[in-house]
């Protein structure tokens, strides 16, 4: 009797000890940043994907139906314009076919804002395969009605107080992104982790992107999207990956294109 006794609560303190690690298999930091957006990054900034991101996002744990969870501080910005922000998720390649966008959050002032998102209802989520690995992610700076605030690949111009960057950067943020598994509860901000530095010097722009809103915006980073109203953006925000500013730009030129057919 006794030695059934112990047998269970030796099983019990098992159970119980390996209780955090079982919430560590339900959820991963896919981003956990301090940053500040400035006129060398603009509209796209870069960043490395942090130790624990898992290489099939399938099996044995399925993530790729589960949920992305996003919380971005804003500590300062320069002006009260509006501000849609979102990342996106790039596999293999810095190109337009090659990456999914969540929808963005739009703000006009410091603070916390929280959204989540379904991950099969991401822009793109089809483009990718989700039991391989992914390349890297990127935060997207966009004006109030979605155009990125950048000055290339053709955004010049197409921004709110254009082409002032004064009224957009430097913005200083800490942005958050967690994946939960399907079926599996949210275990909080505080297991976030950390993530590694971006890129330095930024990479240069890839190629247009298109998620979508939180509160109003286009889902993508380039392409349409579904604004928070239930209304469609057709509106689309393009980078291009490469090093050499003459290959980026070639690079690039058919996302322009793409992105310069949709607007009419």
């Amino acid at each position: 009797m006794r030695t059934t006794i112990a047998a269970a609560l030796a099983g019990t303190a098992a159970l119980l000890g390996a209780l955090p690690a079982l919430a560590q298999n339900t959820q991963f930091t896919l981003l956990d940043t301090p940053y500040i957006h400035n006129t060398n990054s603009r509209a796209f900034s870069y960043f490395p994907l942090p130790p624990g991101v898992p290489d099939d996002w399938r099996s044995p744990v399925n993530y790729a139906e589960g949920t992305i969870h996003m919380r971005l501080e804003v500590l300062s910005k320069p002006s009260a314009r509006d501000v849609n922000y979102q990342i996106c998720i790039f596999q293999d390649q810095h190109t337009s076919a090659k990456h999914a966008c969540a929808r963005y959050q739009k703000f006009s002032a410091p603070g916390t804002y929280i959204w989540e998102q379904s991950l099969p209802s991401i822009f793109q989520y089809g483009n990718l395969d989700w039991s391989r690995r992914m390349l890297d992610t990127m935060l997207v700076v966009k004006d109030g009605a979605g155009n990125p605030v950048d000055d290339r690949f053709g955004f010049g111009g197409k921004w709110a107080g254009s082409p002032d960057f004064s009224l957009y950067y430097p913005m200083e943020v800490k942005f958050t992104a967690i994946v939960v598994a399907k079926g599996a509860a949210f275990a909080g901000w505080g297991n976030a982790g950390g993530s590694p530095p971006p890129a330095t010097p930024p990479v240069p722009a890839p190629p247009p992107s298109s998620p979508g809103p939180s509160s109003g915006g286009n889902q993508g980073s380039v392409g349409e999207g579904e604004n928070g109203d239930g209304s469609i953006n057709d509106k689309c925000s393009c980078s291009i990956g490469g090093a050499r500013p003459l290959r980026s730009a070639l690079a690039a030129l058919p996302f322009v294109l793409l992105f310069r057919r949709r607007r009419r």
